[in-house]
Protein backbone atom coordinates (compact mmCIF):
# COMPACT_ATOMS: atom_id res chain seq x y z
CA UNK A 1 0.00 0.00 0.00
CA UNK A 2 1.33 3.43 -1.01
CA UNK A 3 1.57 6.02 1.74
CA UNK A 4 0.81 9.63 0.85
CA UNK A 5 1.72 12.71 2.86
CA UNK A 6 -1.49 14.64 3.45
CA UNK A 7 -0.54 17.24 6.03
CA UNK A 8 2.70 18.97 7.05
CA UNK A 9 3.73 21.75 9.42
CA UNK A 10 7.45 22.51 9.27
CA UNK A 11 9.20 25.40 11.00
CA UNK A 12 12.84 26.03 10.05
CA UNK A 13 14.71 28.19 12.51
CA UNK A 14 17.87 28.03 14.61
CA UNK A 15 16.41 28.65 18.07
CA UNK A 16 12.76 28.55 19.09
CA UNK A 17 11.29 29.85 22.33
CA UNK A 18 8.38 27.57 23.23
CA UNK A 19 6.01 28.21 26.13
CA UNK A 20 3.82 25.10 26.43
CA UNK A 21 1.63 26.61 29.14
CA UNK A 22 0.88 29.79 27.17
CA UNK A 23 0.85 27.79 23.89
CA UNK A 24 3.21 30.19 22.12
CA UNK A 25 6.21 29.74 19.84
CA UNK A 26 8.60 32.62 19.18
CA UNK A 27 11.31 32.70 16.51
CA UNK A 28 13.19 35.97 17.16
CA UNK A 29 14.96 36.21 13.78
CA UNK A 30 14.74 35.05 10.18
CA UNK A 31 12.95 31.80 9.46
CA UNK A 32 10.71 29.70 7.25
CA UNK A 33 7.37 27.98 7.81
CA UNK A 34 5.66 25.47 5.53
CA UNK A 35 1.98 24.63 6.06
CA UNK A 36 0.57 21.94 3.83
CA UNK A 37 -2.87 20.33 3.75
CA UNK A 38 -3.27 18.04 0.75
CA UNK A 39 -5.97 15.77 2.15
CA UNK A 40 -8.37 14.52 -0.51
CA UNK A 41 -11.72 16.25 -0.89
CA UNK A 42 -14.19 15.11 1.74
CA UNK A 43 -17.81 16.20 1.51
CA UNK A 44 -18.12 16.02 5.33
CA UNK A 45 -15.30 18.50 5.95
CA UNK A 46 -16.06 22.22 6.14
CA UNK A 47 -12.43 23.29 5.65
CA UNK A 48 -11.71 21.69 2.29
CA UNK A 49 -11.76 25.10 0.51
CA UNK A 50 -8.75 26.25 2.57
CA UNK A 51 -6.55 23.26 1.76
CA UNK A 52 -3.31 23.79 -0.10
CA UNK A 53 0.34 24.66 0.49
CA UNK A 54 1.67 27.86 2.04
CA UNK A 55 5.34 28.78 2.37
CA UNK A 56 6.29 31.71 4.62
CA UNK A 57 9.68 33.46 4.90
CA UNK A 58 10.55 36.37 7.17
CA UNK A 59 13.62 38.29 8.32
CA UNK A 60 12.57 39.88 11.62
CA UNK A 61 10.74 37.34 13.75
CA UNK A 62 7.64 35.21 14.18
CA UNK A 63 5.18 34.78 17.04
CA UNK A 64 2.75 31.86 16.90
CA UNK A 65 -0.26 31.73 19.23
CA UNK A 66 -1.25 28.09 18.93
CA UNK A 67 -4.51 28.31 20.90
CA UNK A 68 -5.71 31.20 18.69
CA UNK A 69 -4.44 29.71 15.42
CA UNK A 70 -2.61 32.94 14.58
CA UNK A 71 0.97 33.80 13.64
CA UNK A 72 2.51 37.26 13.24
CA UNK A 73 5.58 37.53 11.01
CA UNK A 74 7.77 40.64 10.84
CA UNK A 75 10.12 42.32 8.34
CA UNK A 76 10.60 41.38 4.70
CA UNK A 77 7.84 38.78 4.79
CA UNK A 78 6.97 36.68 1.75
CA UNK A 79 4.21 34.10 1.58
CA UNK A 80 3.27 31.96 -1.39
CA UNK A 81 -0.08 30.14 -1.12
CA UNK A 82 -1.16 27.48 -3.60
CA UNK A 83 -4.78 26.41 -3.07
CA UNK A 84 -5.53 22.76 -3.67
CA UNK A 85 -8.53 23.64 -5.85
CA UNK A 86 -6.85 25.80 -8.52
CA UNK A 87 -3.51 25.79 -10.30
CA UNK A 88 -2.41 29.32 -9.38
CA UNK A 89 -0.19 30.73 -6.65
CA UNK A 90 -0.94 33.87 -4.67
CA UNK A 91 2.14 35.72 -3.44
CA UNK A 92 2.26 38.44 -0.81
CA UNK A 93 5.35 40.52 0.06
CA UNK A 94 5.04 42.89 3.03
CA UNK A 95 6.58 44.13 6.27
CA UNK A 96 4.03 42.57 8.65
CA UNK A 97 1.85 39.53 8.04
CA UNK A 98 -0.77 38.00 10.30
CA UNK A 99 -1.70 34.46 9.27
CA UNK A 100 -4.80 32.69 10.54
CA UNK A 101 -5.08 28.90 10.54
CA UNK A 102 -7.92 26.37 10.73
CA UNK A 103 -9.52 25.73 14.11
CA UNK A 104 -7.83 22.66 15.60
CA UNK A 105 -10.31 22.33 18.49
CA UNK A 106 -12.41 20.06 16.27
CA UNK A 107 -9.88 17.27 16.88
CA UNK A 108 -8.52 17.31 13.33
CA UNK A 109 -4.70 17.36 13.33
CA UNK A 110 -4.38 18.91 9.86
CA UNK A 111 -3.70 22.63 9.67
CA UNK A 112 -4.25 25.00 6.76
CA UNK A 113 -4.23 28.74 6.14
CA UNK A 114 -7.65 30.41 6.22
CA UNK A 115 -6.75 34.11 6.04
CA UNK A 116 -3.71 36.34 5.52
CA UNK A 117 -3.56 40.01 6.50
CA UNK A 118 -0.54 41.84 5.04
CA UNK A 119 0.45 45.41 5.87
CA UNK A 120 3.31 47.77 5.19
CA UNK A 121 4.12 48.37 1.49
CA UNK A 122 2.28 45.28 0.30
CA UNK A 123 2.81 43.64 -3.09
CA UNK A 124 0.48 40.86 -4.25
CA UNK A 125 0.77 38.61 -7.25
CA UNK A 126 -2.75 37.31 -7.75
CA UNK A 127 -4.33 35.58 -10.77
CA UNK A 128 -2.03 37.25 -13.28
CA UNK A 129 -2.38 40.71 -11.71
CA UNK A 130 0.09 42.67 -9.61
CA UNK A 131 -1.34 44.77 -6.77
CA UNK A 132 0.36 47.44 -4.61
CA UNK A 133 -1.41 48.64 -1.46
CA UNK A 134 -0.99 49.58 2.19
CA UNK A 135 -2.97 46.51 3.29
CA UNK A 136 -4.12 43.36 1.55
CA UNK A 137 -6.31 40.65 2.99
CA UNK A 138 -6.40 37.19 1.40
CA UNK A 139 -9.23 34.78 2.22
CA UNK A 140 -8.38 31.21 1.22
CA UNK A 141 -11.95 29.87 1.18
CA UNK A 142 -12.99 32.52 -1.36
CA UNK A 143 -9.60 32.60 -3.10
CA UNK A 144 -9.82 36.40 -3.21
CA UNK A 145 -7.89 39.44 -2.07
CA UNK A 146 -9.10 42.79 -0.79
CA UNK A 147 -6.68 45.72 -1.09
CA UNK A 148 -6.88 49.03 0.75
CA UNK A 149 -4.82 52.19 1.09
CA UNK A 150 -4.56 54.97 3.62
CA UNK A 151 -6.31 58.24 2.87
CA UNK A 152 -3.23 59.78 1.28
CA UNK A 153 -2.26 56.68 -0.74
CA UNK A 154 -3.70 54.62 -3.59
CA UNK A 155 -4.17 51.01 -4.53
CA UNK A 156 -2.52 50.21 -7.86
CA UNK A 157 -3.40 47.19 -9.98
CA UNK A 158 -1.14 46.30 -12.90
CA UNK A 159 -2.13 43.84 -15.60
CA UNK A 160 1.10 42.73 -17.36
CA UNK A 161 -0.88 40.93 -20.08
CA UNK A 162 -2.55 44.16 -21.18
CA UNK A 163 0.34 46.43 -20.14
CA UNK A 164 -2.10 48.61 -18.26
CA UNK A 165 -2.57 49.79 -14.71
CA UNK A 166 -5.43 51.10 -12.62
CA UNK A 167 -5.38 53.18 -9.45
CA UNK A 168 -8.07 53.71 -6.86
Amino acid sequence: QTRVLESLLQLSYGELLVDAQAQTVDAPGAGRLVVEDQRPADSDSADQETRGTSVFRWAGGMNLLMDEGRATLERDVRVRHAPRTIDEVTQLDCQTLVAYFTDRSTGDDAISVTRLLASGSVYAGYRGLEVLADEIEYRAAREQITASASESNRVTVFDPERAGHYTA
